[in-house]
């Protein structure tokens, strides 16, 4: 493993074998365990927030200062997004809907948003912004992506085929100039090439044989990988699996759970390394979530797959592209 891995747990990072202090300060939050199934870290300008999922908490600092807990609260929603005007989208994903607040704070009531360009949605997954442009993309569970520019703008939608085209997709990333959807039940990548066109490619990793199309969760033997993100920094791509006793139907769910490869070509052929090793406490239940690229390093949230309101904390990898 080249590069720097620095976990953030609490107070402490490790870095080299050595602590130092915990530039996120997490510390008083976990003390309160209120990082309940942490699944995203967000850095917009002065603005940091982490995302839980199993709370609908949403935490946040400005100017890298003490952590506050957001008034705004959702029911299940994982991601959220600044927009370039400073205001943010949050995905309040079990009430289908997205919330629209000027500031995390709370000091004006948040506006829902139930549908974009006159299509209701189903339950947001994902959001993001395009680097560079205007443009907002949002993932729902109607196996849909939308292109806009503002909850009042017109929508686009890429409507896939379910089960078709596509699986139970989890998240989106952008990366290589295009925008990637998550395909997690297939362990699959699927690359947009041209929006208007609907033209796309699919990345497909290795299954072992007799595995299900779609599986939720599971273990790198008995299904192999079941993405949750998949995010590029520098000439590394790096993957996040959701492996779980549950599903794995024996497989050892330890070895896979973080992965990185240099190419489509390595990925497709299981060409991967595994940099699981760098999860916190070689605890095999933790999940590692959305993965968030900042300042050559890799920052990934992470929680028990099998209690979500435990053992959650965001994991800090240095030097993730080189």
């Amino acid at each position: 493993m080249t590069g720097k891995g620095c976990i953030l747990t609490g107070i402490l990072c490790l870095l080299s074998g050595t602590a130092r202090a915990d530039s996120l300060g997490l510390k008083e939050i976990e003390r309160l365990n209120l990082l309940c199934r942490p699944t995203q870290i967000v850095f917009a300008g002065d603005t940091d927030a982490i995302a839980a999922s199993g709370n609908g908490r949403i935490f946040y600092r400005r100017n890298g200062g003490h952590w506050e807990t957001s008034p705004v609260e959702t029911k299940g929603g994982r991601a959220l997004v600044r927009l370039p005007d400073g205001r943010w989208l949050i995905c309040d994903t079990e009430n289908r809907r997205l919330l629209l607040v000027s500031d995390l704070s709370g000091k004006e009531a948040a506006t829902p948003v139930s549908a974009l360009g006159g299509i209701t949605l189903e339950r947001p997954l994902d959001i993001l912004m395009e680097p560079g442009t205007p443009f907002i993309w949002l993932l729902d569970s109607g196996h849909r992506v939308f292109r806009f520019t503002s909850v009042d703008s017109p929508a686009t939608v890429l409507q896939f085929h379910h089960p078709q085209e596509i699986g139970d997709p989890r998240g989106l990333s952008f990366f290589d100039g295009r925008l990637h959807i998550i395909d997690s039940s297939r362990g699959e990548v699927m690359r947009i090439d041209d929006f208007w066109d609907r033209r796309y490619t699919v990345f497909r990793a290795p299954r072992p044989p007799g595995t299900p199309r779609d599986v939720p969760a599971g273990s790198m033997s008995t299904t192999g990988p079941v993405l949750n993100d998949v995010q590029k920094i520098g000439e590394w791509y790096y993957g996040s699996d959701f492996f779980s006793p549950t599903y794995a139907k024996g497989g050892d769910i330890t070895p896979g759970r973080l992965l990185r490869w240099r190419n489509w070509k390595d990925f497709q052929s299981g060409k991967w390394e595994d940099v699981t090793p760098l999860l916190p406490g070689g605890d095999v239940r933790v999940t590692p979530f959305f993965l968030t690229a900042h300042n050559d390093s890799l920052y990934i949230p992470y929680f028990d797959g099998e209690s979500p309101c435990s053992g959650g904390g965001v994991l800090f990898m240095a030097g993730a592209g080189e």
